[in-house]
């Protein structure tokens, strides 16, 4: 582009030279003398950059595309760069805001209390995919303000009071713990979650509507999932159970979700009333650990092969009376 620039400057410079003399030089026998020699100038300038490329063309195009590249290169990088502290701008603001919110929402049901909240997370901004590592909950009573004089203590006396005034801390707290585990429910704009195996029970009504959640992923660890903890989630594809669960409770996937297979890992020993009904699928695969199917679960489900694992004595035993109104297929049974 540079060298388009300035042939063309100097063609112009070199046009506007030639008519300056034409008009200048004296009309005899030597005006077309002069003309001859400014048409070979003309010439000339003209063939110049043609014989530049012919002769360094090569050289000059490699350079003009290394330089290109180069350039280009560093545009990507910066662009890159760009993107990376947006998206760690915005996990930041992703952690701080779901740390206020969670002190908020504790701090409007327990009013004498102060909350601190610092949650660990990895956080997929594009995928708007999280996962909760590890929460430090801070809490301190609005009501001390000061350190206070040691009272006297008697040993054997008073005790019963003690305990009490203890006791009733340790229900608050824990109250405070079972509300904090709420904190998920009726976010919309989570996808895929994967709760972590440090929570051996996911606490009753935890995650209820969020409508666009899609998948769920339950580390090993797990062994319970609380009552209508998946209630509402009618978008839900997938969920991978670990083989550490034990325990289903009522109606904890009470809900229209859109799954296909279901893998119920051994050691699994109970899935209450309510759970997984009207679903349409291809596979299901039941342990043999399995010794509770409550009352209208699977009710309205239709799976195309169902695999248990046992003997057929064992499923007509232990597994058909229990899931009467279920539409099976085909029924595989597996030693």
């Amino acid at each position: 582009m540079e060298l388009i620039k300035n042939f063309v400057v100097v063609l112009i410079t070199l046009l506007i030279f030639i008519a300056a003399i034409e008009i200048i030089a004296p009309d005899n026998s030597m005006k077309k003398y002069v003309k001859f020699v400014l048409g070979l100038i003309l010439t000339a300038v003209i063939l110049s950059p043609i014989l530049s490329v012919l002769l360094n063309g090569e050289n000059k195009l490699k350079d003009s595309i290394d330089s290109f590249q180069k350039e280009y290169t560093q545009n990507t990088k910066k662009n890159q760069q760009d993107k990376e502290r947006v998206l760690k701008l915005q996990e930041e603001n992703f952690k701080n805001n779901l740390s206020k919110n969670c002190e908020s929402m504790l701090e409007k049901q327990f009013k004498d209390l102060d909350f601190s909240c610092d949650i660990e997370c990895d956080i997929d901004i594009e995928e708007e995919i999280f996962l909760i590592k590890s929460v430090n909950l801070t809490i301190e009573d609005k009501n001390i303000k000061k350190v206070k004089k040691i009272k006297k203590v008697e040993i054997n006396k008073g005790n019963k009071k003690i305990n009490e005034e203890k006791e009733n801390k340790n229900k608050e707290f824990k109250e405070v713990v079972k509300l904090f585990g709420t904190a998920i429910c009726a976010c919309e704009k989570i996808i895929k979650l994967i709760l972590p195996g440090t929570m051996k029970k996911i606490t009753d009504r935890s995650v209820q509507a969020c409508s666009k959640l899609k998948e769920v992923v339950l580390s090993e660890g797990i062994e319970e999932i609380g009552s209508y903890t998946f209630w509402g989630n009618n978008n839900l594809e997938k969920i991978v159970f670990p083989k550490t669960l034990k325990k289903i409770d009522k109606s904890a996937f009470s809900c229209r979700a859109k799954f296909k297979y279901l893998k119920f890992n051994k050691g699994l020993q109970e899935i209450e009333k309510n759970n997984f009904k009207f679903l349409n699928l291809k596979y299901m695969y039941l342990p043999s650990s399995l010794e509770k199917i409550g009352e209208n679960t699977f009710y309205g489900t239709n799976v195309d092969v169902l695999v248990f694992e046992g003997s057929l004595e064992e499923f007509n035993k232990k597994i058909k009376p229990k899931i009467i109104n279920m539409n099976i297929g085909k029924v595989l049974c597996i030693l």
